[in-house]
């Protein structure tokens, strides 16, 4: 029973390596230090169904290359390591849940790159109506990088 278990787990993250590994494709040549808005519409995996597995996968670009997340854990009250008042934390509070409520015109102006997961280019629909032209810059797999000019 032990030996199919690890079987079972070995194949999730096999299937789960396959589906990251876009990411790193997507975002090996940006910059560094950029300010990054993640928008994953799915943040699923088939290796580990009903896992959000996606959900803050952008912050593998600032441990890696610093920069600033629109997304941070720093932002609630119970971690040890917070924002300081008056910070601009970027996403409002829950939109890592709901990129359906992303908002170009006064998000654009914020970020100089967004990370965005899903299984075809929206660039279209999350960036019709910015103040800035936004272009892709990288695709790989479900994962599509786009830069402000």
């Amino acid at each position: 029973l032990a030996a199919i278990w690890l079987g079972l787990l070995g194949l999730r993250l096999y299937v789960f390596n396959i589906e990251a590994r876009g990411f790193d494709a997507a975002t090996r040549d940006l910059p560094l230090r950029l300010r990054v808005r993640p928008i994953i519409v799915d943040p699923t995996s088939e290796g580990f169904p009903g896992v959000p597995a996606f959900l803050h996968f952008a912050a593998y670009y600032q441990a890696e290359k610093g920069g600033y997340l629109g997304y941070s854990f720093a932002r609630y009250y119970t971690n040890f390591v917070r924002y300081r008042r008056g910070v601009d934390i970027g996403m409002a509070e829950d939109h890592e849940w709901s990129p359906h409520l992303f908002d170009a015109r006064s998000e654009v102006p914020k970020y100089d790159c967004f990370i965005v997961r899903a299984e075809r280019d929206l660039g279209r629909v999350f960036f019709a109506k910015t103040p800035r032209k936004v272009r892709l810059f990288a695709q790989a797999g479900d994962f599509w990088v786009y830069r402000t000019d």
